[in-house]
């Protein structure tokens, strides 16, 4: 298994030539079968990326997980963050493989629509760099 910083510094493209050399075949399905078992699960990138959010923001954000269950909403993204007065919603999805829901597509045009942020990420990198660019 990958772990979620080794997968940070892979393209798709170099990954799918790992598959392919560790498995001997180009075949799409065996490299997505072979990607499906080494790319850690969305949970682990939701806990790295936590983590690296509140290292890099520190007490200047509320940062959260949204807990999903009978009475939640289903499309609100993994993890929310107000920070300098604006809302981000991040739905964090596998790299190489994470496809949004037509739900999560549809929440993420109503949260921009109400002045959110809202976008689909793998990495904390790529949520840090959103926050910032809308941060004012």
């Amino acid at each position: 298994m990958m772990t979620v910083r080794e997968c940070e510094k892979l393209s798709y493209e170099d990954v799918r030539n790992l598959a392919a050399e560790k498995l001997g075949t180009h075949s799409s399905d065996e490299i997505l079968r072979w990607l499906r078992a080494n790319v850690p699960p969305e949970k682990e990138f939701q806990r790295v990326m936590l983590a690296k959010l509140h290292q890099h923001f520190g007490e200047s954000a509320f940062i959260w997980k949204q807990a999903q269950g009978p009475y939640s909403r289903g499309g609100i993204p993994d993890i929310a963050v107000v920070w300098k007065g604006k809302y981000f919603g991040f739905e964090v999805k596998r790299p190489f493989l994470g496809q949004p829901s037509k739900l999560q597509l549809r929440t993420r045009k109503e949260i921009i629509a109400a002045g959110g942020v809202a976008e689909f990420v793998s990495y904390a990198s790529e949520c840090i760099r959103i926050m910032e660019e809308h941060g004012e």
